[in-house]
């Protein structure tokens, strides 16, 4: 068997195989894993607007930026506010996940692999915004990422229809948390029609899990098993910038760069290469993303929005993309490289659409939308090399390609109340093929 490399835990990139690569389900957009675990595969980032009221209006909120949940989106926006706010979101969300599927080449012959799904509830963003002219400020939580799961045992057999061999996957593991949250301070300051703002905030990273993966196949010759556990906390630094512009009295525009952080834990590892066990320091990179939006308001009743975010998922591959594992196909370990993967980076489009209906002090607003959820899975692209086994491919592409490629086009709606423009409540439906959102949200003006 052609030796392609060995795994070094000293670089960033440790060999890769099949042996945890062969996932029994892989996640849908928008945040996608960097190492080959199948649990790193099944969560997803969350970069989408705070408060239901942005969430309403297709989660679109950049160009308009005029309520406390622009501490964290585009801080610029908060030089409009005249009085402290509080805002606090509640969500919830149910995000599903493909698994795998016979195909044209691979029958699955035992095992039911069936298409997952997890709940989540809880607070997704707060803050507390105030004014000290010429400045306004906004402390602000938000959180990222929160993935839990039960203890999950999937176990396959599938069949190369042409050339009729097996192979055997099981997996388990068990996620007690992965959580990131960001806790941040922003400040604007308006220019006339130009506003500008920033934050800087902690974003820390809890993770607790464990998995085991093995993957047997005799023909190919392959008898493998890989064990991972962690139990680690760290924090690093996220900023945001962002600018506003009003173009004219009816329309504005705005911009938010995310400058997100990029953690390094450690991983207690056992495979057939490290036999008694080696820590394997891992890189997590949390996409950086740029947002640019508008909001058209023709009168005092509409207002439209539209954003276009550009998410850096590709930061994910490369040298970011640490690898853990490698297969043993005596007497070498083949491994796969991260070359041999690609993320999609289409942009992802906002529209958006309120209406208010005023009635004595109070407002009633009707919200609705619509966004482009584009495929980010990671994939797999590689080809063998001459020498090189393109059975080992073959297999790769079936089991880690999961799920179709196509975008996705999601749909909201939402609606609000605003008592005596003190109080105000939202509440918005999300919906794509991927996840359901509901978002809830309560803003006080003092």
């Amino acid at each position: 068997m052609h030796h392609r490399s060995r795994a070094k835990f000293s670089s960033h990139c440790a060999a890769i195989g099949l042996t945890v690569l062969f996932a029994a389900i892989l996640a849908g957009a928008p945040g996608r894993a960097q190492t080959d675990e199948t649990i790193f595969r099944e969560f997803q980032f969350d970069f989408s607007t705070p408060g239901a009221r942005a969430n309403g209006m297709g989660r679109a909120f950049v160009g308009l930026a005029d309520e406390a949940t622009a501490a964290y989106n585009n801080p610029a926006g908060l030089s409009v506010l005249n009085a402290p706010e509080f805002s606090l979101e509640y969500r919830f969300n149910h995000n599903e996940y493909a698994a795998i599927v016979s195909n044209d080449q691979f029958t699955i012959s035992q095992g039911e692999p069936q298409t997952a799904f997890f709940d989540l509830d809880r607070v997704g963003f707060a803050s507390y915004s105030f004014s000290l002219k010429p400045y306004n400020f906004s402390a602000f939580f938000v959180n990222n990422l929160d993935y839990r799961r039960e203890p999950v045992q999937d176990r396959i057999v599938f069949l190369e229809n042409e050339q009729r061999y097996f192979a055997t996957y099981l997996n388990i593991h068990e996620v007690r948390r992965i959580e990131l949250n960001t806790f941040g301070l922003s400040v604007s300051r308006d220019f006339g029609r130009l506003s500008l703002g920033a934050a800087v905030a902690l974003s820390r990273l809890s993770l607790d899990f464990d998995y085991q993966t093995s993957l047997s196949s005799l023909l190919l010759g392959i008898n493998d098993l890989f064990f991972s556990e962690t139990q680690e906390k760290s924090a690093k630094m996220t900023y945001v910038l962002g600018a506003h512009y009003q173009l004219n009295p009816k329309l504005t525009a705005g911009i938010a760069y995310k400058i997100q952080p990029k953690f390094v834990y450690s991983e207690q590892i056992r495979s057939s290469e490290f036999p008694t066990g080696a820590p394997a320091p891992v890189t997590f990179k949390i996409p950086d993303s740029i947002q640019v939006g508008f909001g058209y308001q023709p009168n005092d009743l509409w207002t439209i929005l539209l954003d276009v975010d550009w998410i850096k998922y590709k930061q994910i591959l490369g040298d970011n993309m640490t690898i853990l594992s490698s297969i043993e196909i005596s007497p070498d370990f083949f491994s796969f490289e991260a070359e041999d993967f690609e993320i999609g980076d289409t942009p992802e489009v906002h529209l958006g659409a309120e209406y208010l209906i005023p009635f004595r002090k109070n407002i009633l607003a009707l919200r609705a939308g619509s966004f482009l959820d584009p495929d980010h899975k990671t994939r797999f692209v590689g080809q063998p090399e001459e020498g090189e086994d393109p059975a080992l491919f073959d297999v790769q592409g079936f089991i880690f390609n999961t799920g179709d490629k196509e975008n996705n086009i999601g749909y909201t709606a939402g609606i609000g109340f605003v008592w005596n423009n003190k109080l105000q409540w939202d509440v918005a439906l999300v919906r794509s093929d991927r996840f359901r959102r509901v978002v809830a949200s309560f803003l006080y003006r003092f």
